[in-house]
């Protein structure tokens, strides 16, 4: 069972970002699920795996950057786009 640690919201390009942080036995994962505004549906998940303290500039940057970069838009520079 994973606990869920905190949530954010983003939203870019026509497309809205949902991501969490869970505990896991070795430390922390932040996870990202996609969905088009348009509809609301999910289409997509990402994850990152972290044993110890991570270095991003703001929280879920790598997670979202990377979902970002699967659909082949900009990637987030800050918290607000």
């Amino acid at each position: 069972m994973t606990k869920i640690l905190n949530d954010g919201f983003f939203e870019k390009n026509g497309f809205l970002f949902v991501c969490r942080s869970e505990k896991t036995r070795y430390g922390f994962r932040h996870v990202c699920d996609v969905a088009q505004k348009e509809g609301m549906r999910f289409f997509a998940s990402f994850k990152r795996c972290y044993y110890n303290r991570t270095w991003e500039r703001f929280t879920f940057e790598s997670v979202l950057n990377d979902a970002c970069r699967s659909l082949k838009i900009p990637v987030f520079e800050s918290e607000n786009g």
